[in-house]
């Protein structure tokens, strides 16, 4: 289904998707940021292994995984040709489909945790992630 939004942008699922994908991820920059600042969200993420706040090395994995979220957001919108700053020639696509298989990975592991709240809440997120990194990837 296309939709003619304007003159130049048309409408698609992809399109879509990779918005969709940009504001989750975005979510998760903030919840990665406040688990790297000493929230007490410990038991949402990394297992669910610990209550409130993560050990050091767990809230330096956060401020990675911010990272992490950044260059998949990039990689999706280059891909949908929302926004052009990486300029990979070619190769944002390569990465959305390394994303989607990351994401197929977090839904393993959030599935598994041994935290019900990590399940309850990451497990969907993860998998609609992994699902949109394939529509964006397969649509362009």
């Amino acid at each position: 289904m296309l939709l003619l939004l304007q003159s130049d942008t048309i409408i698609t699922a992809g399109y879509i998707f990779a918005w969709v994908f940009t504001v989750l991820c975005s979510l998760l920059i903030i919840f990665q940021l406040a688990l790297a600042f000493g929230a007490p969200l410990g038991e949402y993420a990394w297992g669910g292994k610990y209550d409130g706040k993560l050990p050091v090395n767990l809230r330096l994995g956060s401020l990675l995984a911010v990272l992490v979220f950044i260059a998949g957001i990039l990689s999706v919108m280059e891909t949908a040709g929302i926004a052009h700053v990486l300029n990979l020639g070619g190769m944002d696509k390569f990465a959305v489909w390394i994303f989607f298989a990351l994401f197929a990975f977090s839904s393993i592991g959030n599935i598994n945790s041994e935290s019900d709240k990590e399940k309850m809440i990451m497990t969907p997120i993860a998998v609609f992630l992994c699902f949109s990194c394939f529509v964006i990837a397969w649509s362009y």
